[in-house]
């Protein structure tokens, strides 16, 4: 290199071929983060890393197909959180079941980026759209499959698991993008102790699925007061 070479060249030719394309991707997903969604352009990205546009795009052909590598990324990662956190479970499916939740919400404030893309941002085009349903696929199948194991042990209702599977991300899904946000409403927080922890919400939203509900004066005692 020259001693009069440019700081950008000098950037450029630091980046070896499989180096460049992780760093594309770790830049989109801190853009995401920062921004709530992928309101980023790929010469914008190049130009953040100090490389030439059409160096962007020997990786990616264009910004679908960066997205569609996040988001199959992301679904990866949340498939990781979610058997890491069943892993540490008992067996019980309702413990089983509870720790899913516990994993969607810790991803939710540990991978921001991700979130934001994968339930957050608006798809840009069909194909992103679409990519988000396959690679959603296997976090969807494992919340199904405990799902059903709790029905065949007799601790949850009978009905259609993903019609159940729906509602059980409901709740979590909110308290979920709030955190993502960085932001809990004040009339959460102010409730102690830490007001919406996983395993007290979880359980409430449980109550109208379970076979053997807590009594009406249970659940005020243990989650409303």
């Amino acid at each position: 290199m020259t001693a009069n070479a440019s700081p950008a060249v000098a950037k450029r030719d630091s980046y070896h071929h499989n180096d460049l394309r992780d760093a594309v991707i770790a830049k989109a997903v801190e853009f995401i983060s920062e921004r709530g969604g992928p309101t980023f352009s790929l010469r914008e990205l190049a130009t953040s890393l100090g490389v030439s546009h059409a160096a962007v795009y020997r990786h990616f052909s264009d910004k679908d197909g960066l997205l569609e590598c996040l988001t199959e990324l992301g679904f990866r990662e949340m498939r990781r959180y979610q058997q890491a956190a069943q892993a540490t479970a008992g067996d019980a499916p309702l413990s089983q079941l509870t720790a899913l939740c516990s994993a969607y919400l810790d991803f939710s404030v540990e991978q921001r980026g991700y979130f934001a893309l994968m339930f957050h941002a608006s798809p840009i085009s069909e194909a992103t759209a679409a990519a988000r349903d396959r690679h959603n696929a296997d976090a969807l199948d494992a919340l199904v499959s405990t799902i059903r194991a709790a029905q065949a042990n007799g601790d949850i209702v009978a009905g259609d698991p993903e019609r159940i599977a729906a509602y059980l991300v409901l709740a979590p899904h909110g308290l979920a993008s709030f955190q993502a946000q960085g932001h809990i409403p004040a009339f959460i927080a102010r409730h102690d102790p830490g007001p919406m922890t996983t395993d007290w919400l979880a359980l409430l939203i449980l109550q109208p699925l379970l076979t053997t509900p807590l009594p009406p004066d249970e659940v005020t005692h243990r989650f409303l007061t």
